[in-house]
């Protein structure tokens, strides 16, 4: 809806027919005027006849006038008043920690019929994850042989959604870094709250390179009060076709569940195996259920500032009065 903060603006648009009454009336009074006669003007007209302008005065005024009013418009502040959103008491710090190493272009996954790889299905779920934490503070780590953070906590969901659609395979490296990954997001979690921070953490192997073990960090995470689901990703079977024919394989052997099942136990939170895309889906909406975006039934209504759309129009209405002013001398 539509309001104007200032209303009694709309008082000030008779005042230059206030200013022009008084001006007008006081030199009408007064015999000493500084208006200057000229006695001789009347032969010219007769020598040059009368001047007839291109542009009507009628219409210059008209062009002012609704210029003004575009002004005092402005000066009355209009708004516009959206609808009510919930308001959070405190944001939840969610960090997503993410396996990009080669092995995640495994594509034992399926997606509208079509397989497609870990990766791939992980970042069409966990979009559809982000969009349901608005009111949250969210951030991204990924890991490989290296691990770094690739969006630092923020509550900006729709940045984030952005850089996680251009995450691709190899970019952190072929192996698994996996408690340095784990190190990085609680590094970026130490001046926040611990009832308020959450780790998500999703891999399909075992830590096999950087300089920290998933143990160590455990304690790290223990210590600070950081709350850590873990997914493992994989399926446990697929099709293989051989010289012997088809056979069924286990594209999951690399998984350490007992690593994953253990940082979860021991921080408070929960170790989930996603087989298949349904189990993925069905993992996040029970962390959502778990870890749900509080609010304490307040709302607010986003307000957007209006004054600027008026005050362009006088603008170009005072300019165009210029112009034409100008064609009618």
């Amino acid at each position: 809806m539509f309001q104007f903060l200032w209303p009694f603006s709309v008082l000030l648009f008779p005042l230059p027919w206030i200013v022009k009454y008084l001006s007008t009336h006081r030199a009408s009074g007064n015999e000493n005027s500084d208006s200057l006669w000229v006695p001789f003007f009347d032969p010219f007209k007769k020598i040059l006849g009368e001047i007839r302008p291109s542009i009507s005065i009628q219409k210059i005024h008209f062009i002012l006038i609704l210029a003004w009013a575009f002004l005092i418009l402005a000066a009355m502040r209009p708004q516009y008043i959206g609808k009510e959103q919930p308001l959070p008491t405190e944001y939840r710090h969610l960090m997503l920690v993410l396996d990009v190493s080669d092995s995640m272009a495994e594509q034992d996954f399926i997606i509208n019929g079509k397989p497609v790889s870990r990766l791939h299905m992980v970042k069409v779920l966990a979009n559809d994850f982000l969009t349901k934490r608005k009111g949250d503070a969210v951030g991204l780590t990924l890991f490989g042989e290296e691990a770094y953070i690739y969006v630092p906590l923020t509550p900006d969901i729709e940045t984030s959604k952005k850089m996680l659609a251009e995450v691709d395979l190899g970019i952190a490296g072929s192996r698994t870094a996996m408690g340095d990954a784990l190190a990085l997001a609680l590094k970026n979690m130490k001046d926040i709250p611990a009832e308020s921070k959450v780790i998500v953490l999703l891999s399909d192997g075992y830590a096999n390179a950087g300089q920290l073990t998933p143990d160590k960090v455990l304690e790290i995470a223990k210590s600070m009060g950081v709350k850590i689901y873990t997914i493992g990703i994989g399926a446990e079977q697929i099709p293989v076709w051989s010289f012997l024919g088809m056979k069924m394989q286990n594209p999951s052997l690399d998984l350490d569940e007992k690593t994953l099942q253990k940082i979860a136990q021991e921080t408070g939170g929960q170790y989930f195996r996603a087989k298949t895309t349904a189990d993925l889906e069905q993992i996040y909406s029970k962390i959502d259920t778990l870890e749900p975006v509080s609010s304490d039934g307040k709302t607010v209504r986003p307000i957007t500032e209006l004054f600027y759309i008026p005050v362009i129009l006088s603008m170009l209405l005072f300019m165009l009065s210029f112009i034409w002013k100008g064609k009618t001398i």
